[in-house]
């Protein structure tokens, strides 16, 4: 298993290290509030990830620094979940993800960066996002303020047909990495 992990892991990282291929992806899953506001011309690898030893099993990383707004620098980070199935704690992972990256700009003496997480999910599970306050119940208006509220970006190609994800992408690399990953498990499709 580690090896089929490795080699999606690989095959992604290298398409998407691709400044072009990266952008794509970006003009097609982020909501257009965002997109309007992103200079997509100043994308800029990072070239760090910030994945430590506990997040490793969960996904991988890759990413970017963007300029909102004409003025904010932004990180970007587009993560490759490994499971085929959707964590139970997503949010938990996530916040020790920026968090990752907060402690790495406090060592290095730079401002905190606003991170937009992005998951690309390819397991057969549907993966539907339930906002935060979900995973405590009776939490009541007086305790949610005490609760860390931060949203990401899901690409779930489960959820989508193989129309809907050709139609999606304008980088030919992205259609068809998206639809190899979707299809892994099927021999057949991936052979023709």
């Amino acid at each position: 298993m580690k090896h089929i992990i490795n080699a999606h892991d690989k095959l992604f990282k290298e398409m998407q290290s691709i400044i072009e291929n990266s952008r794509d992806l970006i003009e097609s899953v982020f909501p257009e509030d965002l997109l309007e506001n992103l200079d997509l011309e100043k994308l800029k690898n990072d070239n760090n990830s910030y994945i430590d030893q506990e997040l490793k099993e969960y996904y991988s990383d890759l990413v970017f620094s963007c300029v909102y707004n004409n003025s904010v620098e932004i990180k970007i980070s587009i993560l490759f979940e490994h499971k085929s199935y959707k964590p139970k704690n997503e949010y938990l992972q996530l916040l020790q993800y920026i968090l990752n990256i907060w402690n790495y700009a406090v060592k290095k003496k730079k401002a905190l960066p606003v991170v937009i997480p992005m998951i690309y999910y390819h397991g057969k599970e549907k993966w539907d996002i339930k906002p935060i306050f979900s995973f405590f119940p009776g939490a009541d208006d007086s305790l949610k303020r005490f609760i860390p509220d931060f949203g990401y970006i899901l690409t779930d190609l489960a959820k989508e047909s193989d129309r809907e994800i050709e139609e999606k992408f304008n980088s030919g690399i992205n259609k068809v990495l998206a639809l190899l990953f979707k299809h892994m498990a099927d021999e057949e499709y991936i052979k023709e």
